[in-house]
């Protein structure tokens, strides 16, 4: 099994000015049920909604070259997360935003119920809606996760995956993460924007709390020193505001639904990966431990693992010259699939696929 563990080295050499997690530039906020008005990033990039299955999906393309279709975090995060930042992608891909049902500017039609085999049917109907016969995976956050179970049921349409900052099911992902940034206050202050009805820390995706009150709880913890879980630099209001408005919207259930259905253990799952694979992680990246991308490579064959020195679990934003010249290099490297390794890969993967219910 072939691994090759890759590590973004350089530091850049101008000191930066804007606050990163390092920072102990605390300001307490107050609680504040007015989110202000902040326009979307995507404003001038059309989009259309297309016919998969029996839903209307929104989507955004732009560029040319190698398709390249971008799966959003959560579950439940809109295209909005990857822009303006993908942009550069079209410089030397063709870049598929999308929504899947149930989110953002997408049809919520839950129909059988949302779930990943669902969401693996939809994407797959993209592709051919599309008219794209391969294309490179890119999941981001949980994301990734549905990636690799997408992979794993049509290998035949990937021609590379790449998992950033994603989630990882195996057993690593249950021990203790990397170690708390924030202040004493920040931690207490954002305990306390996540308490709901008084009464309780609840999870932002918590089944049962109003739409609207999670993105309350959202905006006033990432005042209050929240972003640092997942950022390495803090996001201005304005960008704090774009994200609780147009990034936190989904379908009452979607949440629990993928998350339900993608408890699925992969273990042995990518040997003998007929595509490459890229995975990218940020040395600060709060959601896992800091080994995770280290073995997720050692668990996927061909894997090619790069620790960003400088970066949260948004890389692609907070080292962008590096992050889009390490996808532009592996975009301009991708392989011809070979038919019988792809074909011995899907007998491989059919216990995993059993696996994959509504």
């Amino acid at each position: 099994m072939s691994t090759l563990i890759g590590v973004s080295g350089c530091r850049s050499s101008e000191p930066s000015k804007r606050e990163t997690i390092h920072d102990r530039a605390f300001v307490a906020q107050p609680w504040t049920d007015d989110i202000p008005d902040a326009p979307r990033l995507d404003g001038d990039m059309g989009g259309r909604e297309v016919l998969v299955r029996d839903t209307k999906l929104f989507v955004i393309e732009e560029g040319e070259g190698v398709p390249l279709v971008l799966l959003n975090g959560g579950p439940g995060n809109s295209l909005h997360s990857f822009l303006p930042h993908f942009s550069r992608a079209a410089d030397f891909a063709r870049v598929v935003y999308y929504d899947p049902r149930g989110v953002g500017r997408s049809e919520w039609n839950p129909a059988e119920g949302y779930s990943c085999a669902q969401a693996i049917a939809d994407l797959e109907a993209l592709r051919d809606a599309l008219d794209i016969e391969r294309w490179v995976v890119l999941g981001w956050s949980w994301g990734g996760h549905l990636a690799r179970l997408y992979a794993l049921c049509h290998p035949e349409r990937v021609q590379g995956l790449v998992l950033l900052s994603a989630t990882a099911e195996f057993e690593v992902q249950q021990r203790v993460s990397a170690p708390e940034l924030q202040s004493v206050d920040e931690a207490k202050r954002i305990r306390a924007c996540y308490t709901y009805d008084g009464r309780r820390v609840l999870p932002v995706f918590a089944n049962g709390v109003p739409a609207e009150h999670v993105q309350r709880m959202v905006y006033n913890a990432y005042r209050n020193g929240g972003w640092k879980h997942q950022h390495y630099y803090r996001p201005t209001d304005e960008r704090i505001a774009q994200i609780v408005r147009y990034e936190w919207i989904h379908d009452q259930g979607y949440n629990f639904g993928l998350r339900k259905s993608g408890d699925i253990r992969l273990k042995g799952a990518f040997v003998g990966t007929p595509f490459p694979t890229l995975i990218v992680d940020g040395r600060w990246d709060m959601t896992f431990p800091l080994d995770k991308g280290k073995l997720l490579a050692e668990e996927t064959e061909g894997g090619h693992a790069f620790l960003f020195e400088d970066s949260s679990h948004h890389v692609f934003s907070e080292e962008p010259g590096r992050f889009f010249g390490l996808l532009e290099a592996f975009m301009s490297k991708l392989p011809e699939p070979e038919a019988a390794k792809v074909e011995a890969f899907r007998q491989h993967a059919v216990p995993y696929v059993k696996q994959i219910q509504p």
